[in-house]
Order: C-alpha cells, then sequence, then structure tokens
C-alpha cells in the first residue's frame, strides 16, 4: 500500500458541542437569563480529535467528542493496525470515550499510548469515566481489554515509523507528536502556552521543517491579557490557561530553522460564532502575511493529503 499521509479533523472546539453557549439579556418576563447555543456549521462544535493514516496503518489521537467523526473515517480505511494516542487527559479531550466505537471490538485497537503526567494515568481514568457511575457499558462488559502503553515525554514511539514526542506547556501536562512519512511531516500539538521562556526555542526547534503543523491558538492577544473579553463577554487574564496568541506563534516560529509550511490553527474557543472565526483568522493570515508560513484555521472533518 502507498505511504501517502493523511491527516483528518474530526473536532477541533475547546469544549463539547451541545453546551457551546453564550448567555444573553435576562427575559423581561422571566428575569432569567437566557441561554444562546451557538451554531457552528463552518468551524464545528466538537472537541479535539484527529485521524492519521499512513498505509496500513492508522491513528486516533485524543478521544474528544470529536472522535465520533474520526472513528467512521479510521474504518473505511480497512487499516490492518490501528494505534490511540493521548495527548493530555482533560475532559474535552476524553469526553467521546462512550463514542469512540474502536475501544468496544475486541482486536480493533492494538494499544493505547498515553503520557506519564502529573496525576492519575490515563488507564485509571479511563475507568473511572467507564465506572458504572459515569458511563455503565464499558469495553470490560464487551470483553474488551484495552492495552495501555505509558512513555515519558521526548521518548519516540514505536509506532507508524516512529512518533517523536515533545513536553507542551499546558495545566496538568500534555505532549505533542511527530509524525514523519514517506519525507512529509506532520505535528499535532495541541493545548501549548508559548510564553517567553526557555521552552519556545525547543519548541522552535520541534516543528521546524513540518508539513503541516496543528497547533492551539484559542485567544486574541488582548484576550490573553485581560484586556477584552471574547465576543463581548467578561475579560479575564487568561495567562497560565495554557493556550496562545497569534503574536506568539509569529515571535516562535520565526525562529525556526525550516519554519512549518502550513499551520492549522485549532482549539477554538467555545463561544466563538463562525463569524468571529472568521475574522480571527482573516487577522492572523495578515499577521503572517510576510512570513513563510500559511496559516488556516481548523475546521471540523477537513482532509489533509500529504
Amino acid at each position: 500500500m502507498p505511504t501517502k499521509a493523511v491527516f483528518f479533523i474530526g473536532g477541533c472546539a475547546g469544549t463539547s458541542g451541545p453546551a457551546t453557549a453564550r448567555i444573553s439579556c435576562p427575559s423581561a418576563r422571566t428575569r432569567a437569563p437566557l441561554i444562546e447555543p451557538i451554531s457552528r456549521g463552518v468551524f464545528g462544535t466538537l472537541t479535539t480529535s484527529f485521524g492519521f493514516v499512513s498505509g496500513d496503518t492508522g491513528a486516533f489521537v485524543d478521544n474528544g467528542s470529536g472522535v465520533s467523526n474520526v472513528v467512521p473515517f479510521l474504518v473505511a480505511q480497512q487499516l490492518k493496525h490501528i494505534f490511540g494516542l493521548q495527548t493530555h487527559y482533560h475532559l474535552d479531550h476524553r469526553n467521546g470515550l462512550p463514542t469512540n466505537r474502536l475501544l468496544f471490538m475486541k482486536g480493533k485497537v492494538d494499544s493505547i499510548y498515553c503520557p506519564k503526567l502529573n496525576g492519575r494515568s490515563f488507564q485509571e481514568l479511563v475507568e473511572s469515566d467507564f465506572s458504572e457511575e459515569s458511563w455503565p457499558v464499558s469495553p470490560k462488559k464487551l470483553g474488551v481489554e484495552l492495552a495501555f502503553k505509558e512513555f515519558v515525554s521526548g521518548e519516540a514511539l514505536p509506532i507508524l515509523g516512529g512518533v517523536a514526542t515533545f513536553a507542551l506547556k499546558h495545566p496538568g501536562g500534555a505532549v505533542a507528536f511527530k509524525f514523519v512519512v514517506d519525507g512529509k511531516t506532520v505535528v499535532i500539538a495541541t493545548d501549548n502556552e508559548l510564553g517567553d521562556d526557555g521552552q519556545s526555542q525547543e519548541y522552535a526547534d520541534f516543528v521546524s521543517g513540518a508539513d503541516l503543523l496543528y497547533a492551539d491558538v484559542q485567544y486574541r492577544q488582548p484576550e490573553y491579557l485581560g484586556e477584552v473579553g471574547i465576543e463581548g463577554d467578561t475579560a479575564f487574564i487568561r495567562k497560565g490557561w495554557g493556550h496562545s496568541t497569534p503574536e506568539m506563534f509569529r515571535r516562535v516560529l520565526s525562529s525556526c530553522s525550516t519554519p512549518p509550511k502550513l499551520l492549522i490553527a485549532g482549539h477554538h474557543e467555545p463561544r466563538r460564532s463562525d463569524e468571529d472565526l472568521e475574522r480571527l483568522e482573516g487577522e492572523m493570515q495578515a499577521l503572517f502575511k510576510a512570513e513563510k508560513t500559511q496559516v488556516r484555521f481548523a475546521r471540523e472533518l477537513d482532509v489533509y493529503n500529504l
């Protein structure tokens, strides 16, 4: 089979779908706030999950609610081997576990690679998520024993020709993955805060030369600094929350020996409308106009053939 790599976006939002909403003015009749669900038909509202395929081997990366899109994508490829990779363990990256049908099928998932982070292991969290008080229908009840393989950030994973890993700056810890297939490089580095510290150059070195870099660009710089709110909401200082801005990326990617060819910006702020995401995408593209890296915002169900 050809080794051509395919990258698929099942979900790229920062929190789960139907709950994505903004609070409007109080109702004159009830004096209670009205919750207005945000409809994002362009960018989507499902949380982080990706598919990666090379030849007869594939992987799902993260188990956000977008994994419900990733599963049929992988199944359609008729793969011999499927692996799971987890960047970190926050709820929005594992709230799709019950909809990941691959986990309930005997012999379908070879193993799940999960980083050793602060706190409980991914295996412990999965067992808790599938406990009777959380979600009673578990893989174990169907006779499926999942194989979890824990690794330390910086360690190379022995799948897909070797997957490099890198520690990201995110509360509780997170890792990035680098796939190199047939001379093409894809880096998935979601949930990361590119602050002014020593990690920035190490990050630039890790992503240098990527044909495709998926990265977290959740805030505008004034939103990050707490100068303005998001879509008119209350302003908060978002330093230390583990997410980045367009200005951070322009600064850090300028330190790459070979800047990434394409930056896919995701982990979209859940309260943004399609219109605001399109504005932010345009702002970032203008910021990068003189740079060698092209910018596109992630959209649910996007497919990239490398």
